[in-house]
């Protein structure tokens, strides 16, 4: 009886910060590529938006039925 409780506390102290730390390392890691994808996807955005609007000023007959 002492020893199973000896583990079962043992088992709950030792990983206890192990699994604390290693959620915080996926967490961080998962909030990072999700702004690194927000950031990817907004230059993305901009990026085709200028392209669009200079091709546009450029050549106003681009072929998508501007006229």
């Amino acid at each position: 009886m002492r020893g199973r409780g000896v583990a079962s506390r043992h088992v709950l102290s030792r990983p206890g910060p192990m699994t604390w730390s290693g959620g915080l390392l996926w967490l961080a890691l998962a909030l990072l590529a999700i702004v690194a994808l927000g950031v990817w996807n907004v230059a993305w955005v901009i990026r085709a938006f200028r392209l669009r609007h200079k091709g546009r000023d450029e050549d106003p007959d681009d072929g998508r039925g501007g006229r």
